[in-house]
C-alpha cells in the first residue's frame, strides 16, 4: 500500500500551519512531505481536502498552477459548503505520474480564508494518494487560525432615547436610563474593550460642582476637570452596560441652565469608535426668597434711615435701595409692596419721584 508522511520523511506523520487572519494564505506542507510505496515509483492520483469547511466559500486550498503544469499534473476542485479538496493527476488521462512530481506540486498548496472574520477553530486538511489499486491512510495538517483585531469598536445610541432634564433641586440625572445605548466590534470575542473617554461640556459657571460616574461591575470610572475616564478591559457588551449607567452630578445651589451634552468615545487595543453625543437640559425653579436691601453702602440686607422735615417737600426714602434674587432662572419680580405707617393720616403719602420705568 501507498503511504504518506508529513514530518521528518517518516510514513504517517501528521504536521501543523498557522493562518493569520488577513494573509494572503499559509503553506501547509512542509519540505519533508513524502510519499512512500514499496511497489510503485508512480501514482495515479494524489486528494488534499479540507474535512472541515467551516466558512464556506471563504476558504478555499490553492496550489501554484505552473509547478504543477510543469510536473506534468492537472487540478481538479472539487467543494461543497463543508468540504473542499484538489484532485492531482495525470494532464494525460490513464497516465500515472512519478511520485517525486506529486511531492514537488504538494509543497506547493497554501490553505486561503478570505471571510472578514474567519471561524477560529482548527482546520483538518487531509491527503491521501492512490496508486491505481489502493489509497494510503489520510495524514493531516491542522491549520490554526490566528485571528487579529482589524475592526474598529461602534457606538450607537438609539433615535428614540428618552428627552433628558436635570430638575432643580434634584442633583443627578441618569443620562442612559433606558440603555439606549450599545456598542459593538465586529472582531472576535477576544478582542475587548480597553477604555472609554466620557467628556462633559460646555464648560459652565458650575464646573467646580458637576461630576460624571458609572456604577458597573463591569468598568471602573475616574473623573478629572471635565472627563471620566471608563476602563476595562472587558466585552463590548459589558462595556456598554457600565456606559448605559453613566450618571450627571450637579451639586451648584442654583445650577446654569445652559444646556450640556457628554461625549463619548471607546477604545480597543488598537482603534478608536466613532464619537457620540448626548445632549440633556437644566429645569430650573423657583426655589430662592427675592432680597430687599435699603442701604446698599452697609453690608448685608439692611434698613435705611433719613428725616423728613416739617414743611419740606418730600424725602427719599431709599435712594440706594436693592432688590436681589439668588435664582439662575429669569424668575421676574411680580410685585413689591411698599407700606407706610402713617400716624398723621391723610395728610402723609408715598409717591415716585422723577421715575419713567415701566413699574405702576
Amino acid at each position: 500500500l501507498p503511504s504518506m508522511g508529513l514530518a521528518a520523511g517518516q510514513a504517517g506523520t501528521n504536521t501543523s500551519a498557522t493562518f493569520v487572519e488577513g494573509s494572503t494564505g499559509v503553506l501547509i506542507f512542509p519540505d519533508t512531505v513524502s510519499i512512500f510505496d514499496m511497489d510503485d515509483t508512480t501514482m495515479f492520483s494524489a486528494r488534499v481536502t479540507i474535512v472541515n469547511r467551516l466558512d464556506s466559500e471563504f476558504e478555499y486550498l490553492q496550489a501554484d498552477p505552473i509547478i504543477t503544469a510543469n510536473r506534468g499534473l492537472s487540478l481538479l476542485v472539487e467543494a461543497t459548503n463543508t468540504s473542499f479538496a484538489i484532485v492531482l493527476s495525470s494532464r494525460q488521462a490513464g497516465v500515472r505520474v512519478h511520485r517525486d512530481n506529486y511531492v514537488a506540486a504538494l509543497k506547493t498548496f497554501k490553505y486561503v480564508n478570505d471571510a472578514d472574520e474567519p471561524v477560529d477553530l482548527v482546520r483538518l486538511v487531509a491527503v491521501t494518494v492512490f496508486d491505481g489499486e489502493d489509497s494510503s491512510d489520510p495524514v493531516y495538517s491542522k491549520v490554526s487560525i490566528k485571528t487579529i483585531n482589524d475592526h474598529a469598536p461602534s457606538l450607537l445610541i438609539a433615535q428614540n432615547a428618552t428627552s433628558l432634564a436635570l430638575l432643580e433641586p434634584n442633583t443627578q440625572l441618569a443620562l442612559f436610563p433606558d440603555s439606549s445605548l450599545s456598542l459593538s466590534d465586529a472582531d472576535h470575542s477576544e478582542f475587548l474593550i480597553q477604555y472609554a473617554l466620557v467628556t462633559l461640556q460646555p464648560v459652565t459657571s458650575d464646573f467646580p460642582f458637576e461630576s460624571l460616574s458609572v456604577s458597573s461591575p463591569f468598568v471602573l470610572g475616574s473623573y478629572n476637570n471635565g472627563t471620566l475616564n471608563v476602563t476595562g478591559p472587558t466585552t463590548p457588551a459589558q462595556f456598554a452596560a457600565g456606559l448605559n449607567t453613566l450618571m450627571y452630578m450637579n451639586t451648584a445651589e442654583e445650577p446654569s441652565n445652559v444646556p450640556r451634552y457628554v461625549s463619548i468615545k471607546v477604545f480597543d487595543d488598537r482603534f478608536a469608535s466613532n464619537l457620540v453625543q448626548r445632549a440633556f437640559n437644566i429645569s430650573l425653579i423657583n426655589d430662592q426668597v427675592p432680597v430687599v436691601d435699603l442701604d446698599t453702602d452697609v453690608p448685608g440686607p439692611s434698613n435705611y434711615t433719613t428725616s423728613f422735615y416739617e414743611e419740606g417737600t418730600g424725602v427719599l426714602i431709599a435712594p440706594r435701595a436693592e432688590v436681589s434674587d439668588a435664582d439662575s432662572g429669569a424668575f421676574p419680580t411680580q410685585t413689591m409692596w411698599v407700606r407706610l405707617h402713617a400716624l398723621d393720616g391723610d395728610w402723609e403719602d408715598l409717591f415716585l419721584s422723577n421715575y419713567n420705568g415701566s413699574l405702576a
